[in-house]
């Protein structure tokens, strides 16, 4: 958000100072507003270019950490290099993709309540739409695991049109059909759940060995009385 704020100030200065020069100069109010119309456009171009360059390369090292998570099965390295990262971070969407991987990381280890503590850190409000949606949904997934079912499914009612949306979305698809098997457990439909779970396991668990399936399982099998 720093650099934004610099961006705008810039252009506003920018902007004033050209006013003031062509003013002096005797130029036309009407040509003086569509200059400064179409300096503002070319500004706003570059900025969006340059923050998404900058945002590519920040993804560029998240990737580049992968490994430590995927295949070393480090969560710890992969954390402490991750908090690194938020040091490098300009804007509130950047910070969001740093803290919603430690989060993930947190996940792996199963300590789901720090895992909600850093997703608590980013001000939702703030992100980009697609960046907000993301957000929302590791913070509903991470509130199921916490047994905050009313939390989870206000933000999966919230969010509900939104979260369809991503359905399609390949890699996001398992992600996706777990949240539906939470909601579902969630409101007691456990046939529901058990049908979705069915159909994830097939697609995505051959060798039944993910842990998210395995947990709502048990979940799916509990009596009631223990919900």
């Amino acid at each position: 958000m720093k650099l934004r704020k610099i961006y705008i100030v810039f252009c506003l200065s920018a902007m004033i100072g050209m006013f003031i020069i062509f003013k002096l100069n005797g130029y036309e109010l009407n040509f003086i507003f569509k200059s400064e119309a179409i300096t503002a456009i070319l500004s706003v171009a570059f900025f969006i270019v340059y923050e998404k360059s900058v945002e590519k390369a920040l993804i560029d090292k998240i990737n580049r950490l992968k490994p430590i998570l995927n295949e070393e099965r480090n969560p710890d390295k992969y954390i402490l290099e991750s908090e690194k990262l938020l040091d490098e971070v300009k804007t509130e969407n950047e910070r969001a993709i740093v803290l919603i991987n430690i989060s993930n990381a947190y996940c792996d280890k199963h300590e789901y309540k720090t895992a909600a503590e850093k997703l608590m850190e980013i001000d939702c409000d703030r992100l980009s739409d697609n960046y907000e949606v993301m957000c929302s949904l590791y913070r509903a997934y991470v509130f199921f695991y916490l047994g905050d079912y009313a939390s989870a499914l206000y933000i999966m009612t919230k969010y509900e049109r939104k979260f369809n949306k991503l359905r399609n979305n390949i890699e996001l698809e398992p992600f996706i059909a777990v949240l539906n098997i939470f909601r579902f457990i969630a409101e007691g439909n456990l046939e529901k759940a058990n049908e979705v779970l069915f159909i994830a396991e097939q697609r995505w668990d051959a060798d039944g060995e993910n842990w998210d399936l395995k947990h709502l399982k048990r979940l799916i099998n509990k009596p009631k009385r223990e919900f």
